[in-house]
């Protein structure tokens, strides 16, 4: 017994050590953040503290490490950098942390400095063993010779022309929106001319009333289609009205021309609308080349001159930039037609027959002979004003406000603050600056301040939730004026006293109609909502995110809630989807995701952001439709080969009535907040009924995939689950038969044999980042010597030399005291297994 004990000792004594390695796991990203941003900070030749601006471009928050999330990575940059002057610190206020969504890719850092004309830029890669490389630093100033180009790609890898192109738009002064957008997008001509035309759409066609909401028709694969998801908040989970009534905000499918798209003003109350068919101007290409004698080539340092070359012009002359091809009223027939419809079977019981009527997307004709709406479109304030310094003293003033009723200090872990700021505009002034100002009260971090995804017309407003010892989540609503240009408290009325703090916890507002939770749940609504679309359900959103805050949320699932999704169940169904597909159909070299959406409902912004997804980049469509022909669909899903052009896709099922039985009934007026709490508790990854919720999933059928065939089942106009579900498989050329192998050549044997040995290399490896080239990139009579080969950073190495070897050694110790204590327990076990068998359990 005594052995006993002590052998049980020590296994809870190695438990705790690996669960100290657990922990320490979680600061990973953030300390080689840290070391990057230090190193970077270290580097004489960077020249980082006697910059005019500095710039991080990175992956971190989208990329994972090791399993877990990588946001640390940009809290340790903003950390690390704040004892610097302020121009060279990077906060999430200056606009000057853009982050790549590349899920998909090594985690990685490009630090980037200006000083007067000169860009430089030194990458950052963790490697698969852990270790942290960096690269030479390089110049990459659009005015760089033609000759260094290629340096420029092999210093920065894969993402090489996006990190310049977006560097370069930064230092001309593009705005934090333009480089927000550009980090999912890319930067090309349709992110520019995109911004063009959904910002003039908005200032010609701005909404006054909830009757009102904005409707975008895209052809992917152009770079604009991202756009209108930010400026007019058109994400593809959201809709207005119900039944035939009901339309989704956004539709991404293939439309022949990638360069056009539809923008449509819709008012529910006339049943009318108002739609411009816009498209890029084609002749830029040749304007510039004619200007310039420069013919461009995707990819290369003179597609860098001639976005440059863009922005100069969106500046000065934004209409050059667009063409408006076709302004037009329409009335719901006509909006029908273009857009389709899907709606369940009045006259089925079972309510599940979908009446599915395909639109008809760009019909030129039918465009063409819709009645002309006379206005003289104007292409005023397309660039916001970046007033820094008002916006952040406006934070700083909110935080002080919502300080004296809070009671909490500078660094309080259990505050949470959700705000506007980042996204609306305040007399087209950039709001983003009020985050740093926030900080400077709270000392929040990413974790715990959230900029909110909202159209541009949106009020900036300002929530702050403190947590309580006894789960109360007491809130403060601030809101600035800009006719009296004050904050003002927005107080929740209930049962005829105003409160300026109120409790918004799920526990004070449970319960059902009549009831005291229900009626303190809609004095909430009354007081938080916006409704100018009425999909903006402001109130929701403040009330739902603050309760799965204060219960606990992955980040690859916050991010996509405060980024454009609703944080309901629907939300959550989404984060396990993207789960599913990336355990079904895990990613090899050259391969990429690309999704069509049917049924198109909240569950989209998470697969778009898990599984690093674009319309612009052609790899997100959706029909816009909230029910198909297949209605219980999660999806479409393909993996693609980007080599081959070839690819396979898989129509998945979701079977939510498996679900519904296990969820919890409950009848409180935000339903759908307590069902996204359940998600977070029971059935994410880890949780305990993950694997019965992974029962849900069937897949309909899988079909291997041409260019071609891909090309039309994205198109306008078809059923993409029965392009599915009757697509005749090209049956194969038959191929000679496999002469036999023996073990150890190349069959099965060798290639576990070889899985087992990549696998075990994943732990020893110590392998650097490869050679990004001799010498740097150096601007004419710019002092600084020829850059190394890339380098191991130091105090990284332990993380991939030694955890290969502690994993074993661990292990090892694991199986032993296992054994142990099954060999000292074994008459205790035997005779635990034979009376379960005699009492029949």
């Amino acid at each position: 017994m005594k052995n006993t004990t002590i052998l049980l000792t020590l296994a809870f004594v190695f438990t705790l050590t690996i669960c100290g390695a657990a922990s320490a796991a979680e600061n990973e990203s953030y300390n080689l953040g840290q070391a990057a941003t230090q190193n970077a900070i270290a580097d004489t030749q960077l020249g980082f503290t006697s910059a005019d601006g500095t710039l991080v471009i990175t992956n971190a928050g989208a990329a994972e490490l090791n399993g877990d999330s990588t946001e640390g990575g940009q809290q340790a940059v903003v950390d690390t950098t704040a004892p610097l002057n302020p121009d060279q610190q990077v906060t999430y206020g200056k606009g000057n942390l853009v982050v790549l969504n590349k899920p998909n890719d090594p985690l990685e850092y490009t630090f980037v400095t200006k000083e007067n004309n000169v860009l430089l830029a030194k990458k950052f890669q963790v490697n698969s063993d852990g270790t942290l490389a960096s690269g030479a630093t390089i110049y990459i100033s659009e005015n760089m010779a033609e000759s260094n180009w290629n340096t420029i790609i092999a210093a920065l890898g894969n993402n090489a022309f996006d990190i310049v192109a977006i560097a370069n738009l930064w230092a001309n002064g593009a705005p934090s929106d333009l480089l927000k957008i550009a980090g999912t997008s890319g930067v090309s001509e349709g992110l520019l001319t995109g911004y063009v035309s959904s910002k003039s759409f908005y200032e010609n066609f701005p909404l006054t009333n909830s009757q009102q909401s904005y409707h975008v028709m895209v052809s992917p694969g152009a770079g604009d289609d991202d756009v209108p998801m930010t400026i007019l908040d058109v994400v593809p989970l959201k809709w207005v009205g119900s039944g035939s009534s009901q339309v989704y905000n956004y539709q991404a499918l293939n439309n022949g021309d990638p360069n056009e798209n539809v923008y449509i003003m819709w008012n529910r109350a006339t049943n009318t609308g108002i739609l411009a068919l816009m498209k890029h101007n084609t002749d830029l290409l040749n304007q510039f080349t004619a200007q310039t004698g420069i013919t461009v080539v995707s990819g290369s340092l003179s597609e860098l001159k001639y976005m440059s070359w863009l922005f100069a012009k969106m500046k000065t002359d934004p209409a050059s930039l667009v063409t408006v091809d076709k302004l037009a009223t329409i009335n719901k027939a006509d909006f029908d037609y273009l857009w389709g419809t899907a709606v369940i079977d009045p006259n089925d019981p079972t309510k599940t027959n979908v009446i599915f009527n395909p639109g008809h997307g760009f019909d030129k004709a039918y465009i063409n002979n819709l009645p002309n709406y006379a206005h003289n479109y104007q292409y005023q304030n397309i660039l916001p004003i970046n007033n820094y310094a008002t916006m952040e003293a406006i934070g700083a003033q909110a935080a002080q406000k919502a300080q004296t009723l809070l009671g909490f200090n500078n660094g309080d872990s259990n505050l949470l603050v959700i705000t506007s700021a980042g996204y609306s505009l305040l007399d087209n002034q950039g709001t983003l600056g009020a985050l740093d100002g926030i900080i400077s009260v709270t000392g929040s971090t990413i974790g715990n301040l959230f900029s909110l995804k909202r159209g541009i017309w949106t009020p900036l407003w300002f929530l702050f939730t403190q947590k309580g010892a006894k789960g109360e989540l007491n809130s403060v609503l601030l809101q600035y004026n800009e006719n009296t240009q004050t904050l003002e408290v927005l107080p929740v009325v209930y049962n005829g006293v105003s409160y300026n703090v109120f409790d918004i916890s799920g526990a004070n507002l449970a319960g059902g109609s009549g009831s005291a939770g229900w009626d303190k749940s809609v004095a909430v609504y009354n007081a938080y909502t916006y409704s100018i679309p009425d999909s903006a359900q402001q109130d929701y959103y403040l009330v739902s995110l603050t309760n799965q805050w204060a219960y606990g949320m992955p980040y690859a699932f916050l991010k996509s809630a405060i980024g454009g999704g609703c944080p309901g169940s629907g939300l959550t169904q989404g984060y396990l989807i993207a789960d599913y597909v990336q355990n079904s159909l895990p990613l090899g070299t050259n391969e990429a995701y690309i999704y069509l959406a049917i049924t198109a409902h909240c569950k989209e912004q998470v697969i778009i952001d898990s599984l690093g997804l674009s319309a612009a980049q052609g790899t997100y469509y959706t029909t816009g439709l909230r029910y198909s022909t297949e209605n219980s669909a999660a999806g479409i899903f393909v993996r693609w080969n980007t080599v081959t052009n070839t690819g396979e896709a898989m129509l998945l099922d979701l079977n939510t009535a498996i679900i519904n039985q296990l969820q919890p009934a409950n009848s409180n007026y935000y339903k759908t907040m307590y069902w996204a709490v359940w998600y977070l508790d029971q059935a994410f990854p880890g949780k305990a009924l993950y694997g019965t919720v992974q029962t849900a999933f069937s897949v309909v059928r899988t079909i291997p995939l041409t260019q071609s065939d891909l090309s039309n089942m994205v198109a306008a106009g078809g059923d993409p689950a029965d392009f599915i579900k009757n697509f005749v498989i090209p049956t194969p050329t038959p191929t000679p038969t496999p002469t036999p192998v023996t073990p150890g050549g190349n069959g099965q044997g060798s290639s576990l044999g070889q899985q087992l040995s990549g696998f075990i290399g994943g732990f020893t490896s110590n392998s650097a980042l490869q050679s990004q080239g001799t010498s740097a990139n150096i601007a004419p009579g710019l002092p600084i010597p020829a850059a190394s080969t890339a380098t191991i950073v130091a105090g990284t190495e332990p993380a991939s030399s030694d955890s290969g070897l502690i994993f074993w050694i661990l292990g090892a110790l694991m199986v032993a005291v296992a054994a142990i204590i099954l060999y000292l327990a074994r008459n205790t076990i035997a005779a635990a297994v034979w009376g379960s068998e005699r009492l029949g359990k």
